[in-house]
């Protein structure tokens, strides 16, 4: 079985995809349509895999093997988890809150807690930060207004409603 390039070799436009999710995948360039469906990412300008880009459908360890990172068409961001297992991994921090590595709460538009990355000093040290999910506040933006649009309607049609009422009368 062949193994995933390092996070160094996914960063760019012209960098390669980790391994897919049905399996491994060979060293490649990412299209244009793949790189208009990257996940965004929290990851800190100063991590050592800054400008990680995984496709949608695809995953790829980074942090020394201690973090998967995995892209789903359902959010668009970067969903991250500690990789099970693995005893030469640090742990990692909670979130804000108490939050671990890859959950949400759901007040307000629900917050997520992100991996931002790594330090590898004397030994290996995994980021994390609380984000907002902006799939969530999308969609209940749109809830909100498509149920204003929806009583909209219907005020109108109870408006017409009564007008033919008192006009039959």
């Amino acid at each position: 079985m062949a193994t995933a390039p390092s996070a160094r070799h996914r960063r760019s436009f012209s960098g390669t995809v980790g391994e897919a999710l049905d399996g491994p995948r060979s060293r490649m360039e990412l299209s244009r349509s793949e790189y208009e469906r990257v996940c965004h990412s929290s990851i800190s300008n100063t991590s050592a895999d800054h400008g990680l880009l995984i496709p949608n459908g695809s995953y790829a360890l980074t942090a020394n093997n201690c973090i998967q990172c995995k892209c789903s068409a359902n959010t668009y961001q970067l969903d991250c988890t500690p990789v099970q297992g693995n005893r030469s991994c640090p742990a990692v921090p909670p979130c804000t809150g108490g939050l671990k590595l890859g959950e949400m709460n759901r007040t307000g538009c629900g917050s997520m807690c992100a991996y931002s990355g790594y330090t590898n000093g004397a030994s290996l040290s995994i980021q994390t930060t609380l984000v907002s999910n902006q799939t969530a506040c999308q969609k209940g933006g749109a809830r909100r207004l498509e149920f204003s649009g929806s009583a909209w309607t219907m005020s109108v049609i109870c408006f017409h409603m009564v007008l033919i009422l008192i006009w039959s009368l």
